[in-house]
Parts: C-alpha cells; structure tokens; sequence
C-alpha cells in the first residue's frame, strides 16, 4: 500500500485505487448515453473510447454517483459492475441503485464509513457544488454534489498531521462552496482535486471554466494535485472539444504551477506516493 493511483478512463469516471480498496466514480461505458426511448437512446455519442473496458476492471469496492443526470448515471454500466458493490450516491438518488443491496444515500455533510477486511478504512463525505439533479422533467427532488475521501489512518505525503484525501466535485459550476469545504475540514488541505473542466460554451450557469475550476481545486481547497475530468469524450457543449484541457494547461503555465496537473491525459495513471 505504497502508493495511492488514480485512472481516468473518460468524462466523469475514475479508478481510484489504494491496496486493494478499488473506487470508481461516475462510471460510465456505454456509448450513447441518454434517455430510452424502445430501442433507442436518444442523447450524444463517445467521441473515444473507455481506457478500460468494462470488463477489464478490477473488482469494484465503492461506487460514487455524483448525480443523476445521463452522462453521469449510466444504468447500462451499473448493471454490468459487482452487486457486491456499496453504491454511495447524493440523496434522492437511492432508488437508481437498486441492484445493489448495500446502497447509502447521503445528505450534503454526512459522512458514511467503508471498511473492507484486509483494505485501509474510507470516510466518505457527501459535499455541495452548484449544479443541478433532476433526471428528468419532474423528479426535482433528486441531490446532486461531489463526495470528500478521507483515508483516516492514512497518513497525507504532504501534510503528516492530516489523514490522505481527495475531493471529487461531479460536475460544478462556479462556486464559493469549496471555501466551505476547506473549512469542513479545518481548513487541512486536499491531496488530489477531481475537477470538471469542460461543458462551459453556453452552459456557464452549470459548468465551470477551467480557470474557474482551478480556481476552486487550488485556492479554495488547498490542493496539491489537481486531476482534470469532464472534457473530451460526449460533445454535450459548443466548445471545441480540445479547448478545455488547452485553457488548463495555458493557464496552470501563466502562474507557474502546471506541475500540479496530473493524468492530463484518459488511461494515464497518477500514482501518488505515500511513503
């Protein structure tokens, strides 16, 4: 358990591996994704590939589900990992999951614990962003939000004092919630910010900029690595496809700090050592 790594296979999903607790987030392998209609599944289609596929990952501890909305909540996929998985979604959110037996759905601020013989403990918070939940046109109840990860005898490599964390945001628009979650947790910083950067060509009000993401994932949370998602893989926006990931990296090099981008690229790995 040297080392803490993490996947991006593709929009919204990442394998997070630590030992041999295996997390995944948003996973999403289908496609097409959106509603079904008979046959057909109305909404956009892959620009690539899943990194992995479905039936190349490892056996699935923890599911994270950010959100309701298609591009996010795959049932196609769900339907195809481990029932043995514990699925943690935002409340409201329950009865999309229920294949799996041990399903949680957690209010913004509460915290649910996984522990798996033989695998470091998990703390998993649910946390705020400033988006929206609805599936559909009248399911409004439906929470959406990111989720804190917190290893609680797990040392962080960069700060000792304060157990090994990452923040994952789902999708986010700008905000002024993540000084709150700085503040949750005693203003400790972040290891790793999982952070959307794409989607913002018109839809501004519920997708950040890259800039605005960095601005949250770095001066709001503290973090020490920043890991970007949500850009290249459903043309859901009108920007070109590439232009996210070339603002990040124009604008993480403008102020000197691009060396805390990490796994830039789907399929790269970002191994974070512990030791």
């Amino acid at each position: 358990m040297d080392t803490l790594t993490f996947t991006p296979l593709g929009h919204a999903t990442v394998l997070i591996e630590l030992g041999s607790l295996r997390i995944i987030t948003d996973p999403v392998f289908s496609e097409r994704v959106g509603f079904k209609l008979g046959p057909w599944i109305f909404g956009p289609k892959r620009t690539i590939p899943p990194a992995i596929h479905l039936k190349e990952l490892p056996p699935i501890d923890v599911i994270l589900l950010s959100h309701s909305h298609y591009d996010h909540t795959d049932a196609p996929s769900l339907k195809k990992l481990p029932k043995e998985s514990i699925a943690i979604v935002q409340k409201g959110n329950a009865d999309l999951v229920k294949r799996f037996p041990d399903r949680r759905a957690l209010s913004w601020w509460e915290t649910t614990h996984v522990e798996k013989e033989g695998a470091p403990k998990l703390k998993v918070t649910a946390i705020p962003s400033n988006h929206w939940g609805a599936r559909n046109l009248v399911d409004q109840w439906r929470r959406w939000g990111g989720f804190l990860l917190e290893f609680p005898d797990i040392p962080s490599p960069h700060h000792p004092s304060q157990p090994l964390s990452v923040c994952f945001a789902g999708d986010t628009a700008n905000t002024e919630k993540y000084k709150k979650v700085h503040s949750f947790r005693k203003e400790a910083p972040i290891d790793v910010a999982i952070m959307p950067i794409g989607a913002y060509d018109p839809w501004s009000v519920n997708h950040c900029t890259p800039e605005e993401a960095w601005r949250m994932g770095i001066d709001d949370l503290k973090s020490t690595h920043f890991l970007p998602i949500h850009y290249g893989t459903f043309p859901i926006s009108a920007e070109p496809i590439e232009e996210p990931m070339q603002r990040l990296l124009a604008f993480a090099e403008e102020h000197g700090c691009a060396d805390k981008i990490v796994a830039a690229q789907h399929g790269a790995t970002f191994s974070l050592p512990l030791k």
